[in-house]
């Protein structure tokens, strides 16, 4: 995972977390889904759409799936 998306993750800035995410493309956000910890998981899920949350859903392994 990129630093600067983990140092935003841990600071908690939802404004930022968005505008970070909002940029990416799902394939790069299930990658970070994957790498992240599991306390950040709720905070990735609050930023993004039903629609990008589906997207980035097809992108997901199953391991991280079960989450």
């Amino acid at each position: 995972m990129k630093p600067d998306i983990d140092i935003i993750l841990e600071k908690g800035d939802i404004k930022a977390i968005s505008q970070v995410f909002d940029e990416l493309h799902p394939a790069d956000i299930a990658e970070v889904i994957e790498l992240t910890d599991d306390k950040h998981l709720g905070l990735i899920v609050d930023v993004l759409s039903p629609e990008a949350l589906k997207d980035v859903f097809e992108f997901l392994d199953e391991e991280s799936e079960i989450k």
